[in-house]
């Protein structure tokens, strides 16, 4: 089975949204880092208000590159 790699990735601050490219079509992952108690990084797809902003932006990046394909 290939390896199958995001289209593109971006980040802001914690929060990081994938491209994925289907076969007619992109898919969004949005996700938010955080560390847990251990100190070790992990990923969640709950988002807090503060991080709403970067939210966007990455979002809009992921637009823009869509639209640029």
């Amino acid at each position: 089975m290939a390896d199958k790699r995001p289209d593109a990735k971006f980040r802001i601050g914690l929060v990081t949204a994938t491209v994925w490219r289907n076969e007619n079509s992109h898919s969004i992952v949005l996700r938010r880092s955080y560390k847990d108690d251990r100190g070790e990084w992990k990923e969640s797809d709950q988002l807090f208000a503060a991080d709403l902003l970067n939210a966007a932006k990455v979002l809009q990046r992921c637009e823009d590159y869509i639209a640029n394909q």
